[in-house]
Order: structure tokens, then C-alpha cells, then sequence
């Protein structure tokens, strides 16, 4: 069973995203993925928000990846996905999560 993290941005809207170790297999599938990190409290903490419209394409965790690059040097252990095929609610979703988080290794949408 996978684990789940609930992220919610500042409107009150809550996601529900699984939550995977880093190094796996994505699947050929759309939506928002956070590379976070567990702090000292125990809590999550997004260093990059994003979106696409295949996670395998997206290379989420390929080194072509800046997002990746920037969120691993920062002691990312683990991405939280969640499929969404809306495009739209999407780009929406990452906007406002980025906006409510400022994830360090963003630079569009912060704050």
C-alpha cells in the first residue's frame, strides 16, 4: 500500500497525493508530482511542484531535469504524485501549490 500526503493550498483546496521513494518506474500517465523531503518535525516540505502531461516522458527524476537536480542537492528523498488527466485544473493546481509552498527550486508562480 502506498502512502498518501494531503497538500493544501492557500484557498483551502486539499490534494491528495501518493508518495513514492525515489529511484522508481513512472508510468505513462498526467498530473502533479512534489519532490519533497521529511524535515526534523516529521512533516513534509515541497522543494519542487510540478506538472506534466506523461510522468514517464517528464523524466521526472531524470538528470535532465532541473527541478530534480535542485530538489536532490537539498536532501529529496521522495516525489508525491497524483494523476490527474485535466490539463487545465492542472496547471491550476501547481500554480496555486507553488504560490502557498515556495518550493526553493521553483522559479515560476512563487511568492
Amino acid at each position: 500500500m502506498t502512502d498518501t500526503c494531503k497538500w493544501t493550498d492557500s484557498l483551502g483546496n486539499t490534494y491528495t497525493y501518493s508518495v513514492y521513494a525515489a529511484g522508481g518506474t513512472w508510468s505513462d500517465v498526467p498530473g502533479g508530482y512534489i519532490m519533497a523531503k521529511l524535515n526534523s518535525g516529521n512533516r513534509w516540505v515541497a522543494l519542487y511542484i510540478g506538472q506534466a502531461d506523461s510522468f514517464k516522458n517528464r523524466s521526472i527524476e531524470g538528470q535532465q531535469h532541473d527541478g530534480w537536480k535542485c530538489a536532490r542537492a537539498r536532501g529529496a528523498t521522495h516525489i508525491h504524485a497524483r494523476v490527474n488527466n485535466d490539463e487545465k485544473a492542472r496547471l491550476l493546481e501547481e500554480k496555486r501549490l507553488i504560490q502557498t509552498y515556495n518550493p526553493p527550486c521553483n522559479t515560476q508562480h512563487r511568492t
